[in-house]
């Protein structure tokens, strides 16, 4: 197998692995808020909220960049 192959495919799957961990975190982190709340109680309860959100803002930073990657990097074939 030609080894530039081998070294996409490596990198596909850790991309992969990297959005779906990075979409599935707010949901992992939501349950353990009350509690993330109660060993922090001089940090507001808004900033211990902003762990659900901005792994959020992320996802919007990539969605509005991706069309200018496209552009620069191509699409794949």
């Amino acid at each position: 197998m030609d080894i530039e192959k081998e070294v996409s495919k490596s990198i596909f799957k850790a991309a992969l692995l990297a959005i779906s961990l990075f979409i599935m975190m707010p949901s992992v982190i939501f349950p353990a808020l009350p509690l993330i709340e109660k060993a922090f109680p001089n940090i507001p309860r808004v900033t211990v909220e902003l762990l659900t959100t901005i792994p959020n803002f992320g996802e919007i930073f990539g969605l509005l960049i991706n069309p200018f990657l496209v552009k620069k990097i191509g699409r794949k074939k």
